[in-house]
């Protein structure tokens, strides 16, 4: 993903997805029109299809999307898209008028397949959520994942602790009257910063990528 409209001439609207073999764009996914704007993060969704005799253990694979996009395939998505394994727009993940206000830098899909979204926005789908916000399943805000007044500049990018908890990295001071330089980690519940997260005089710059090792520890 990102903000390019062909690879080796075939016309591909900021999505593509290649062969690991040789590189060659896999012409079976198929975005349509893809998106109008750039997309700056890609995730994965596995689902288990147990609709079926045999099917207990059918794993079906989907890409969620965020960006500064409006549309994508022509039909309406702001800042944020799930898409079927064959690249159709899968339209089950409804975000209403999505991301009102900004764009999203990073996204990551969480287990239930609840997606957390992080970037430079104030509102989703009607709801204030200042630089995070969290989708259930279907596409709505997830309501109790509410992080306040927010922080007091932009999230880049986010991950999650083998505990549960979010962990985030942007520009910014402090969220709220909890001071953070840049990192902090959320409650993974209530999205409220974890005050025991105490990082001293923190990062001084930008934090854009966030690893999680084995044991827990944070690189950044």
């Amino acid at each position: 993903v990102g903000d390019f409209t062909s690879i080796e001439a075939t016309p591909l609207n900021r999505i593509a997805r290649l062969f690991t073999e040789n590189g060659e764009v896999d012409k079976s996914f198929m975005p349509g029109t893809g998106a109008d704007g750039f997309i700056n993060s890609i995730d994965i969704s596995l689902f288990t299809d147990e609709s079926g005799i045999g099917t207990e253990n059918l794993i079906t694979t989907k890409y969620v999307i965020g960006g500064g996009f409006s549309s994508y395939n022509g039909q309406p998505r702001s800042g944020i898209a799930r898409i079927e394994a064959d690249g159709s727009l899968d339209e089950t993940f409804d975000p209403g008028r999505g991301i009102e206000d900004g764009s999203i830098f990073d996204v990551h899909v969480q287990n239930a397949n609840k997606i957390l979204v992080v970037g430079e926005f104030t509102s989703v789908d009607g709801y204030p959520r200042n630089g995070i916000v969290r989708f259930d399943e279907n596409g709505k805000v997830d309501e109790a994942f509410d992080i306040g007044d927010g922080p007091d500049g932009p999230i880049y990018t986010v991950n999650q602790l083998r505990d549960g908890r979010v962990v985030i990295g942007g520009n910014f001071s402090g969220i709220g009257d909890y001071a953070s330089r840049s990192l902090a980690v959320l409650d993974n519940d209530s999205g409220k910063p974890d005050e025991s997260f105490q990082i001293g005089t923190g990062v001084l710059g930008d934090v854009y990528a966030i690893d999680v090792t084995v044991d827990s520890k944070i690189i950044i």
